[in-house]
């Protein structure tokens, strides 16, 4: 019996993580305005606007125009995945294996994030420096989503002012690589240690 509930647990584990993806999809596709994806974006957007509603309007999560509610939505099923996998390998559950699963569920969806960017910011990057002529509309949706951090980016680097927009992107991604290293290499680590726990 207890080994039945052990995969249900690993299951439900697994589908809140393809469906955390499926809201991810669903999150890229919104950039390419004008498209029309037919019944397969139609079907996506039925089974994950209804979850992803439930956070749209929280005003802390607006910066600008850019909607953040969706983190919070993959944070708390990231969250949730992690617990249940947990359960589903030692067949227990504390309240530190549950605080320790929400820390890497947190850090594991920053480190996600901060990575995604960085991968945006160097195929920028390398479109710039490779290509000829006029940005397309693909690179103007990069270009809309990049341009907040390379102004943050101008701003705290030292004679940020005079910066170009390709060296702005280009300190970007190091400072993302940077950043996602030392936190695989310290952080994690350090979450696990501080709970003396592992999640496998």
């Amino acid at each position: 019996m207890m080994q039945i509930v052990r995969e249900l647990l690993h299951l439900s584990s697994g589908i809140i993580t393809i469906y955390s993806f499926i809201i991810i999809f669903r999150i890229l596709l919104t950039w390419f305005r004008g498209f029309d994806f037919g019944g397969p974006w139609r079907f996506i957007c039925s089974i994950t606007d209804p979850y992803l509603n439930l956070f749209r309007g929280i005003r802390f999560l607006q910066l600008g125009s850019m909607d953040l509610s969706p983190v919070l939505g993959i944070i708390l099923l990231q969250i949730l995945a992690s617990i249940l996998k947990y359960a589903a390998i030692t067949g227990m559950l504390t309240p530190l294996t549950i605080l320790t699963a929400v820390a890497l569920a947190v850090w594991q969806t920053i480190i996600s994030i901060l990575i995604f960017f960085g991968i945006i910011a160097a195929i920028r990057f390398v479109s710039i420096v490779f290509m000829r002529g006029p940005a397309g509309g693909f690179f103007f949706v990069l270009d809309s989503i990049l341009e907040p951090f390379t102004l943050a980016v101008r701003k705290c680097v030292p004679g940020g002012r005079n910066l170009t927009y390709p060296r702005a992107l280009m300190i970007m991604a190091i400072l993302i690589t940077i950043i996602c290293v030392l936190g695989l290499i310290f952080v994690e680590p350090l979450i696990l240690s501080l709970f003396g726990l592992s999640l496998g």
